[in-house]
């Protein structure tokens, strides 16, 4: 730093490295889920899990998500945070749903969810959403447990709006799945199916609210995974032994012609045993 004249000392610099690091913009981001690994619990004590999951497991990940459904955070059940902290080489953690025991006779059960929330150092994968039911213990009515659907599974048509949780409570959002065109678009069609799982009992009932735009849909129910369907009963019937039960939707015109792609909105399926 010094040129001027007169300076004929001859001083040394000494250079032990030179390190140059980069990051890679087009680093891949590790992909989060949530699932509800244990979606049932109740106010006896049994409690229920979500459990969030990533692929890639190098650098510690910290993930936001948003709690929402009809239970209230910290008084129906024991406060969760919104956020959940991955340690370095971990690809799993789970938060459970601890119920609050109260006295309040017929609340009915209430809904607990949680939804990710997109962040710059992950992406969100396809389960972005999950939901644990708490069963009501102070019931005054009578009547079996209840039972929703877990997951689902489109084969044909597009779900536009929501997912199965809003299928848990009847008056509430709802779930849209409109039609698709195929046959080089001169039809329209339709196939959802929901899984109802973890089933108690000798016998239930199945009710389904829903509304449609243009043609009618049908509902049909499996208790055996798919290899036979029927039309959902009108009363009580019996569970042949399953502890699953599918519900699916299908369009009832595939004519030709038909390239109206309709939609079918569906607010409430509830299976009670008896």
């Amino acid at each position: 730093t010094n040129r001027q004249g007169g300076n004929d000392s001859r001083d040394t610099v000494q250079v032990d490295a030179i390190v140059i690091t980069t990051t890679n913009p087009h680093a891949p981001l590790p992909e989060v889920d949530v699932t509800a690994t244990d979606p049932a619990a109740d106010e006896s004590g049994d409690t229920g899990t979500f459990t969030f999951t990533r692929d890639l497991t190098d650098d510690p990940l910290t993930v936001d998500y948003q709690v929402g459904g009809t239970a209230a955070n910290g008084a129906d059940y024991q406060s969760i945070t919104g956020t959940v902290d991955f340690p370095a080489g971990v690809s799993s953690v789970t938060v459970d749903i601890v119920p609050i025991d109260d006295s309040v006779t017929d609340e009915g059960d209430e809904l607990v969810t949680v939804t990710l929330v997109a962040g710059p150092d992950y992406d969100l994968g396809p389960d972005s959403t999950a939901a644990v039911i708490i069963a009501d213990n102070d019931a005054t009515g009578g009547g079996g447990a209840e039972y929703r659907a877990a997951s689902e599974q489109t084969a044909h048509g597009t779900v536009t709006a929501g997912d199965h949780t809003d299928t848990y409570f009847a008056g509430d959002d709802v779930e849209s799945i409109t039609e698709e065109p195929y046959a080089g678009g001169n039809r329209s069609r339709l196939e959802h199916t929901w899984t109802i799982a973890g089933i108690t009992g000798t016998s239930a009932t199945l009710s389904i609210e829903a509304t449609s735009t243009g043609e009618d849909f049908v509902f049909e129910v499996s208790l055996d995974d798919g290899a036979s369907w029927s039309d959902v009963p009108t009363g009580e019937f019996s569970l042949d032994g399953a502890t699953t039960a599918l519900v699916r939707v299908v369009d009832t015109n595939r004519n030709k012609g038909d390239t109206v792609t309709d939609t079918v909105h569906v607010d409430h399926i509830l299976l009670t045993t008896n």
